[in-house]
């Protein structure tokens, strides 16, 4: 998306990040209020046509059409990148206030709030370890992203299984924890000296929440597969 759009590091990873909130928000507003709502324009259907609609203007005019200048006086990047923070502010906006309206009368906001710790938890360790190890974006920007998603992927799939299964969501997860020497690490480097260095941190840190969301993937189709009788790791010969 990034080399698309000609975004460059630190607007690829904001998008990212508008990105992963909209989908938390939208599965904790189902969780809360019992209804999965689509809206006329908010939905990931809508979003995804506009992705196609950027990349076939990059198709039709190359990627280096998004350094032109817009009529509106800046490139057509910021114009792409405008839109999509508007778009993702309005749309949190709908997600916060259907929670709000709905919890007002069935004992506050209390439990929703704490529900969002995970998540701008996630928000904060990623933009902070960007912010003290900028080298790890700016360098190694698919590698940061695609850790960083890996670990909002974890949190998102326990709460798609807490809303399914009607249990209790958690306000924090011990694959979080982690995140707070590392975060230690990177501060220590932007102002002395890293105990380690941050890219062998981030190669480390990658492999761990791959691995351990893979197996959380894995355990959460499997106990679904056991429960609807399925078998989809194995063939089976028909007599």
């Amino acid at each position: 998306m990034g080399l698309s759009f000609q975004l460059g590091p630190v607007l690829t990873l904001v998008c990212v990040l508008e990105l992963m909130i909209l989908f938390y928000l939208a599965h904790w507003e189902s969780y809360h209020t019992g209804v999965l709502l689509l809206r006329p324009l908010s939905n990931p259907v809508e979003a995804q046509w506009g992705f196609i609609l950027g990349l076939l203007l990059t198709a039709w005019n190359g990627t280096l059409w998004w350094n032109d200048l817009s009529p509106l006086g800046f490139p057509y990047k910021y114009l792409f990148s405008f839109i999509s923070t508007l778009s993702f502010l309005a749309t949190s906006y709908e997600h916060i206030s259907t929670v709000v309206a709905w919890m007002g009368t069935r004992g506050g906001m209390r439990q929703p709030v704490l529900t969002l710790i995970p998540l701008l938890l996630v928000v904060a360790y990623t933009t902070l370890w960007g912010l003290f190890a900028p080298d790890l974006v700016t360098q190694h920007t698919t590698l940061f992203v695609f850790t960083m998603g890996m670990l909002f992927a974890n949190i998102q799939i326990r709460l798609i299984v807490q809303c399914v299964t009607k249990d209790r969501a958690k306000i924090y997860y011990n694959i979080l924890s982690p995140m707070f020497l590392i975060l230690l690490n990177a501060i220590l480097g932007y102002f002395f000296a890293p105990i380690f260095d941050n890219s062998f941190v981030l190669w480390c840190y990658s492999i761990v929440i791959t691995f351990y969301t893979s197996m959380l993937v894995l355990s959460v189709v499997t106990e679904m597969c056991v429960y609807l009788k399925l078998h989809p790791f194995s063939i089976k010969s028909h007599p």
